[in-house]
């Protein structure tokens, strides 16, 4: 098959959406479909892609996600192409991926009533209603079920076609190891301290503040045998003065790491009280590395989690009580409880790989053509 792939940054060493986009334009490729990548920005590190740059408008926009699908739109030719394939938010398109929060949910949880009618969120909004018609778009792939029933609950899209194809993971990149006390001498940390483990890129977004709340409410007892280790490039300044006043030292903020397998091996437990998300990767890593997780129902990964069987879901990242109890109720588990835990969570994540993903997606894009 032709395939057009249109996203906005094309990255082999990005965030999740960027990451996912490689993987899977990569494997189509070896599978001998012809690719091209319709993006701004293309970085990649062999030469079975063609790319068509995606030109920036001469004038400035007040949104640059409705300036990427404006210019997208005008340089291809979709009857180049057997498939087109959307990972950003554009239209027409035979398929599209919903790879980042529905507009229409988040900005009721990310914003205030003034941001509202930022023209902005108007433009956004307006792009989502118009994917969301079957005239524009032939199917669309999620990554949760839970995106899956909003889009249906929503905008009323047909349900027959919406596919949720879940993301793959790499079992022996998170496999477990022997020796945590060796690789917690390696990283740095206290080998006589449990660790409780957050990674993400926007800690705002994806709940530290309450991570942090929920952490400093905790027993002594639990908390002085705690190292709360925080990965990822964002800025910690806002969340380690939170930390101070609280007067919360076990915080270790290690800023972008590559050796995150590392990370899940010596950790016991993920703590990430995401606002709302499709699906955090980062959720289901963890649990190919066995690492029980605490996240909430907004978090399409909920999915993951058997709740106090290999985990615990919060309804929101704002119950601050309950993200307290569940980490107590965690760290005073027997030993055997704990390992009746990492053994369901590893258990859940055993049918997410790749090559399934990938079979599932092109088996769907020849039934389109």
């Amino acid at each position: 098959m032709k395939i057009a792939i249109i996203k906005k940054k094309f990255s082999n060493n990005g965030g999740g959406a960027e990451k996912y986009a490689y993987i899977i334009c990569n494997a189509l490729a070896k599978r001998g479909h012809s690719i091209t990548v319709f993006a701004e920005k293309f970085q990649n590190d062999n030469n079975s892609l063609k790319w068509e740059k995606v030109k920036r408008a001469k004038l400035p926009s007040l949104c640059r996600t409705y300036s990427f699908h404006k210019m997208v739109q005008k340089q291809i030719n979709h009857n180049e192409f057997d498939i087109t394939y959307a990972l950003s938010r554009t239209y027409p398109a035979d398929v599209f991926r919903v790879a980042e929060q529905l507009h229409a949910v988040w900005v009721k949880i990310g914003y205030s009533t003034f941001s509202k009618i930022n023209p902005r969120h108007k433009k956004i909004a307006k792009l989502e209603q118009n994917i969301m018609l079957p005239k524009n778009i032939k199917a669309i792939v999620t990554n949760s079920d839970m995106i899956k029933e909003e889009i249906s609950n929503i905008y009323q899209y047909p349900k027959n076609k919406i596919f949720p194809i879940k993301n793959g993971v790499n079992p022996e990149t998170f496999a477990q190891v022997a020796d945590k006390i060796s690789l917690k001498k390696k990283l740095g940390l206290d080998i006589n301290k449990k660790i409780i483990l957050f990674s993400s890129n926007n800690f705002k977004i994806k709940g530290l503040k309450s991570a942090i709340y929920a952490i400093s409410k905790l027993d002594n007892k639990i908390k002085n045998n705690i190292s709360f280790v925080i990965t990822g490039d964002d800025s910690p300044e806002p969340f380690a003065q939170l930390a101070k006043s609280l007067k919360l030292n076990n915080l270790i903020f290690t800023g972008r790491v590559d050796n995150m397998n590392e990370y899940y091996a010596c950790s016991d437990l993920l703590l990430y009280p995401s606002l709302y998300e499709p699906f955090a990767n980062v959720c289901l890593e963890a649990a190919s590395a066995a690492l029980p997780i605490i996240t909430t129902t907004k978090n399409g990964a909920r999915e993951l989690i058997i709740h106090k069987v290999n985990g615990y879901l919060i309804d929101s990242a704002d119950d601050i009580c309950d993200i307290c109890k569940y980490l107590t109720n965690f760290f005073t588990l027997s030993d055997y409880e704990v390992e009746q835990f990492k053994n369901s969570i590893l258990k859940q994540s055993l049918s997410y790989r790749w090559e399934k993903h990938i079979d599932e997606l092109e088996n769907l894009l020849k039934k389109l053509m």
